[in-house]
């Protein structure tokens, strides 16, 4: 059984499949909700202005490649791969919303994704002030097969062990 005071309050979750009921991140809502975390879902990323509102969170939840099934389905042949030069907009839509976070609340951000985990990784250290390979990160990039087969909190409990320090500091602290 995982320790749930390691995780009070609110989770935010941004995936662009937060309301499809048959998602996996809505699974992974289910147990974080479950647990007795109220979760703040989201379909995008929200905007510098908007991200003050969520500096109470105690941890955020994010999909990598957000937007991928919307590509899809506007293209009307279900998910399909993003264009690389869309990739790249998308990454660094992405290293913008983690670093504009981290002015406002320096809470854990568990990038839970279906791509390359490694991959993930390698586009985060080419920021060393968000993700510094030699310096324990407050980003976890997992897999969602590994959340959905282990579930959710003991991934995030084992996270929380090995970097205890790091789960609920405040910028400015």
């Amino acid at each position: 059984m995982t320790d749930l005071n390691l995780f009070p309050g609110i989770a935010v979750l941004i995936d662009d499949e937060i309301g499809d009921r048959h998602s996996n991140i809505r699974s992974i809502q289910t147990q974080i909700e479950e647990n007795g975390c109220h979760v703040v879902g989201l379909a995008a990323i929200p905007d510098a202005n908007k991200l003050a509102n969520l500096a109470a969170a105690s941890f955020f939840v994010v999909d990598w490649n957000l937007y991928g099934k919307a590509l899809g389905d506007e293209l009307d042949i279900g998910a399909v791969a993003t264009p690389a030069g869309l990739a790249k907009d998308r990454t660094s839509e992405m290293v913008g919303f983690l670093k504009n976070l981290k002015k406002v609340r320096f809470a854990p951000v568990f990038i839970f994704t279906n791509e390359s985990v490694t991959g993930i990784e390698s586009e985060l250290r080419e920021h060393p002030d968000l993700y510094d390979e030699n310096d324990p990160s407050h980003i976890f990039v997992v897999s969602k097969a590994d959340i959905l087969e282990k579930g959710v909190f003991n991934v995030l409990a084992a996270w929380v062990r090995k970097h205890p320090l790091l789960m609920f500091s405040n910028v400015g602290k």
